[in-house]
């Protein structure tokens, strides 16, 4: 069987629980009650992309864009340039 290729979340200690980060190509959906951590994670896995040279997009139906990077600045001070050069797209 081939081995399957995986793609870093950016999250400290996640990938190795993953073996190795997300599996490539895959559709994964994050779940969970308000405060879980699914904005956190689903940013920083797009931080880590836009952090290689990918653009990522980031939808949402209810969270201002803005707010959202403002909030999430926290862990990642750059994001906010990230934001201005469209290295990272939020839309609502």
């Amino acid at each position: 069987m081939k081995d399957i290729v995986r793609v870093k979340t950016g999250v400290y200690g996640l990938d190795s629980l993953l073996e190795g980060g997300i599996p490539d190509k895959r559709v994964i959906i994050a779940s969970g009650s308000p405060g879980a951590g699914k904005t956190t994670l689903g940013v920083q896995f797009l931080r880590t992309g836009a952090k290689r040279g990918e653009t990522g997009i980031y939808l949402s139906i209810l969270e201002d864009p803005r707010i959202v990077v403002q909030d999430q600045s926290k862990y990642e001070p750059e994001l906010v340039k990230m934001y201005k050069d469209k290295k990272l797209l939020f839309v609502d």
